[in-house]
């Protein structure tokens, strides 16, 4: 049995991803790498109080989380999810799609 590990899900339930990626590194087989930050003036409650960003520009430590799972011999993809898009990228998915392929890549060359 397991798991695709959503790390932007983590935080959205109040849960650290990075905790939550040692204690099920083992039995990932697939991944859903979003980053998040708060949206001002929306409950924390609410499901879109943590809207997405590009990887890299908000709460998620994604470099910790994708060395945390490769020393766990993950072997799948890092496939970028967006949703639920933080108004600061408002009419701009496609430039926040581009910079979180960027920021993986980066992080997938300094993790080797």
């Amino acid at each position: 049995l397991g798991l695709n590990l959503d790390t932007g899900n983590f935080l959205r339930l109040l849960d650290d991803p990075v905790e939550g990626a040692k204690k099920l590194a083992d039995r990932v087989y697939a991944t859903h790498i979003k980053d998040l930050k708060p949206v001002k003036g929306v409950d924390v409650r609410e499901w879109y109080f943590f809207s997405s960003t590009p990887v890299g520009e908000g709460l998620v430590d994604n470099l910790k989380l994708a060395q945390i799972l490769k020393d766990a011999d993950y072997q799948g993809f890092l496939a970028v999810e967006t949703d639920s898009l933080h108004p600061d990228y408002t009419n701009r998915e496609h430039e926040a799609v581009e910079q979180s392929v960027r920021e993986l890549r980066r992080i997938t060359t300094a993790i080797g």
